[in-house]
């Protein structure tokens, strides 16, 4: 997701943080600050009130992400390839490269979330047993009744919250057709999206203006959101029935690791390959790209070789004739590759570009793009 950074890995998980995110965060201290706490804890020091909802909103932020890592770490226990987790204004959301394979799958991944937002609830409910003086009891207090809120909100049935998730695994193994059971799914998120608006729109004519464009902005999302989710699923059914020997460059230059980098710049205008393999006795010992010519000073072209900047062989993600289209599509979405090789008993046959998956998208799938 753009416009977000990142606060490092979980279990080789990327965790980011929209820059929305800060304005929700912003306003959930404001409220807490200024209206929940005073109206139901009132005496208390203004001081007190901030510290306090300071706190909350942190806990509320760690709550999230918990959410959304249960999911993430139930899906890579199922060989599902989550790249990311992005909180935002609206929560957090986990950023899948592949789907589940099953029904089964699906369920389990969707369900984790809740369950762990119904156990913090549980855990904040049990630590408000303790005497932890007025202000922790009514942190611990908030905490509950929003982790108990974001279970509920949740199992929502419309697609891609986890409701509608549970919703699809359903229909998934009823039909035996995920991309059947994701239409239908999406239709029902769609019609939910629609209802929420209503719902916005009457709040905003009741005056009560911040509830109700905050509810429209949800519909929105889940209008945005299932839209994404069917178009990505369409995207793995047309990829899917590829082979990489369907559309892989067969007419291909490769370069030697000797190459100085000033013949190197002529073999890309020549050429008009964005990534050379470069090979020594007919093996490939890695690749270099138009972005590594790039790094280095053109003063310098004339005395660096190619074996000084390529990716070495070690590092490539290579691929096999037989595999699909779709496992291109996973492995250079999920490392940000824009060309892989494809590469039989050592021997590069092939290349496989991000514009050969676009265009095979373009010719057989007219929603995709």
């Amino acid at each position: 997701m753009h416009n977000s950074f990142s606060l490092g890995r979980i279990k080789n998980i990327e965790i980011k943080i929209h820059f929305s995110w800060f304005l929700i965060l912003f306003l959930i201290v404001w409220s807490l600050a200024d209206f929940y706490f005073p109206t139901n804890y009132p005496g208390w020091t203004q001081f007190a009130y901030w510290l306090s909802g300071g706190i909350a909103a942190f806990l509320l932020f760690v709550s999230v992400l918990l959410h959304e890592l249960s999911h993430s770490l139930i899906g890579k226990r199922k060989n599902i390839i989550v790249k990311s987790i992005t909180l935002f204004v609206f929560g957090g959301v986990a950023e899948m490269v592949s789907e589940p394979k099953k029904p089964a799958d699906e369920f389990d991944m969707a369900i984790a979330g809740p369950v762990a937002s119904v156990i913090l609830a549980g855990i904040f409910w049990g630590i408000g047993i303790f005497e932890i003086g007025v202000a922790g009891a009514a942190i611990v207090n908030y905490l509950f009744l929003i982790n108990v809120i974001l279970a509920v909100f949740n199992l929502v049935p419309a697609f891609p919250l986890d409701g509608g998730r549970i919703f699809r695994s359903a229909l998934w193994a009823k039909y035996k057709d995920i991309e059947r059971a994701t239409r239908r799914a999406v239709g029902v998120s769609r019609f939910i999206a629609f209802l929420f608006t209503l719902w916005g729109i009457k709040m905003l004519l009741e005056n009560n203006f911040l509830s109700g464009a905050w509810i429209i902005l949800i519909s929105w999302f889940l209008l945005q959101a299932a839209g994404s989710s069917l178009k990505q699923q369409r995207m793995e059914e047309v990829l899917s029935h590829f082979s990489i020997a369907q559309i892989m460059e067969k007419d291909f230059k490769n370069v030697s690791p000797e190459t100085l980098l000033r013949d190197l710049a002529k073999d890309f205008l020549e050429y008009k390959q964005g990534g050379f393999p470069v090979e020594e006795n007919d093996h490939l010992v890695g690749i270099v790209t138009i972005e590594d010519l790039r790094r280095v000073p053109r003063t310098k072209w004339s005395k660096i070789k190619v074996s000084e900047i390529m990716t070495s062989a070690e590092k490539l993600l290579t691929l096999r004739s037989a595999d699909t289209a779709y496992d291109a599509f996973l492995k250079m979405a999920n490392n940000e590759f824009g060309r892989l090789p494809v590469v039989e008993n050592n021997k590069v046959v092939g290349l496989v570009t991000r514009n050969s998956i676009i265009l095979l998208l373009a010719v057989k799938c007219d929603k995709c793009i």
